[in-house]
């Protein structure tokens, strides 16, 4: 997930890029269903026992740094499914 991170931030900095446009409906659409697979998998106590608890910290840390140093980026997705509002739900 950390990589698919940095990816789609890449990814999404590229504003002229056309495979931008062409990917950010499929990338959106694995990142909730990663979500979702975690959300379902941290139900259960082995799995959490065995997520690495600092890379989810730092992870959680990048995505919400990344929302402050790009305020246009949290306007165009507050109304989707990733990022910021998933967060909460993925842990929760």
């Amino acid at each position: 997930m950390v990589e698919y991170k940095t990816f789609e931030r890449e990814q999404r900095e590229l504003e002229n890029s056309g495979i931008r446009q062409e990917l950010i409906g499929f990338m959106d659409k694995f990142e909730t269903g990663l979500g979702a697979i975690l959300k379902n998998a941290w139900m259960h106590v082995e799995a959490v026992q065995t997520t690495d608890l600092p890379l989810l910290i730092n992870f959680s840390s990048n995505i919400l740094q990344n929302s402050l140093d790009h305020p246009d980026f949290v306007q165009e997705v507050s109304s989707t499914d990733s990022d910021g509002p998933l967060l909460g739900n993925n842990i929760h």
